[in-house]
Formats: C-alpha cells, structure tokens, sequence
C-alpha cells in the first residue's frame, strides 16, 4: 500500500507533467502560429471593460517572441520575455527528465 506522501509526490509529478505539455505546447505555437489566428481568441474582459490586467498583451507579445521581435513583446507586456523563458527553462527540465527516465527505464538491470 502506497503511503500518503508518496501519493502526493505522484499527484505534483502528474500536474507538473501536465502543465509542462501545455507550456511546451503554448512556446511552439508561438513561433509557428499565424498571427491572423489572434482574431479567433476572445477578447480579455479586462480590456472589454476598458481596464488592463497583466496578462494583457500576451498572446500578442508571445508571437513577437517567437518572431525574435523582443522590443516589440515588451512593448505589448513587459513580463512576457521573463515568462517565455521561465516557461521554455520549465519545458527544456522537462523534455531532459522525461529523456533521463525513459533511459533508466530501458538501460538493463544488472543481476
């Protein structure tokens, strides 16, 4: 029977396995989505209300990262630089975790 502490540590694995594929998914459609496609995405009810949030922007200033245009993302947020690489350092853990556990799993057991 598992413990509860070990239960928890799995529950944190998974979400953070989770999370990190929505990140890595979120970095590769900003260097490849078509900026055209910004029209599909609802407006923030922030700026419908004629306010600012900090996420305002950021879809936008994540393309422009994507574009290599880093003036331009800072114009439209200022954090969006310093979230992109927080998230793209979470993703590059991630893919070098994944690669070291799927190694250990194949790598053969001495007797």
């Amino acid at each position: 029977m598992k413990s509860k502490n070990s239960e928890t540590i799995f529950a944190f694995k998974m979400v953070w396995i989770i999370i990190s594929l929505l990140m890595i998914i979120i970095i590769l459609s900003s260097k490849f989505l078509n900026p055209e496609y910004l029209k599909l995405i609802p407006q923030c009810s922030a700026k419908a209300s004629h306010d600012t949030c900090c996420f305002c922007g950021m879809s936008r200033a994540f393309i422009q990262i994507g574009l290599l245009n880093f003036r331009d993302a800072l114009v439209l947020n200022r954090g969006s630089i310093i979230l992109f690489v927080s998230m793209l350092l979470n993703g590059l853990f991630f893919i070098a975790f994944s690669t070291f556990k799927l190694i250990n799993h194949f790598k053969p057991k001495n007797s």
